[in-house]
């Protein structure tokens, strides 16, 4: 699995994105990606207008035992795992699901200390049981990035590429790992 991927513009018009959406998005209560685009946008809009409260934005992915599935099975996996996050949310958080199997949670109302909990309590609702399939369990661990917005980032293509590297940065420390979005550029952290 991919980090994050967003399709093509051309894929949703010609209707290849609703078509992997109904595959892979099958999670109760997770929006589609234009609709969680579009509640990611009019968060940034009201945060960067009334220049007050903060939201986070959390990207969660499986870790690479999901990469080993036959399509069939990491979609259920998948699909199990969303509703395990979704159970976790609060009211007036926001669940999306990219077409690569990505979660991503918007957090409205989210200081940093309470952003680190919901980080935690994402990933460990991943790993803390089996997912049961049939008559097979199969253990599952997630990689969390995450970020605060405005503050990390005031539009929504920056959001999301902030969220990536984050949660790339946690999935190469190790699996099940937690990274909040670092200000300084990558070249600048390797040469201090």
């Amino acid at each position: 699995m991919t980090a994050w991927t967003q399709p093509r513009p051309d894929e949703a018009d010609a209707g290849t994105r609703t078509a992997v959406s109904r595959r892979r998005n099958r999670t109760p209560g997770a929006l589609g990606w234009t609709a969680f685009l579009g509640e990611l946008d009019r968060t940034l809009e009201d945060l960067v207008r009334d220049r007050t409260g903060v939201a986070g934005l959390a990207m969660i992915a499986v870790d690479d035992g999901a990469g080993r599935m036959d399509p069939e099975t990491a979609d259920r996996v998948r699909e199990a795992i969303g509703q395990r996050i979704a159970g976790r949310m609060r009211g007036g958080d926001v669940l999306g699901q990219g077409a690569d199997g990505a979660f991503v949670v918007l957090l409205r109302d989210c200081p940093e200390p309470a952003l680190h909990v919901a980080a935690e309590r994402f990933r460990d609702t991943v790993s803390e049981e089996p997912v049961p399939l049939g008559d097979t369990l199969v253990q599952a661990t997630a990689s969390v990035g995450v970020l605060l917005i405005p503050r990390h980032a005031r539009d929504r293509e920056t959001a999301l590429a902030r969220a990536a590297a984050a949660l790339a940065d946690a999935r190469a420390e190790a699996p099940g790992s937690i990274r909040l979005h670092d200000a300084l550029p990558r070249e600048e952290r390797r040469q201090g």
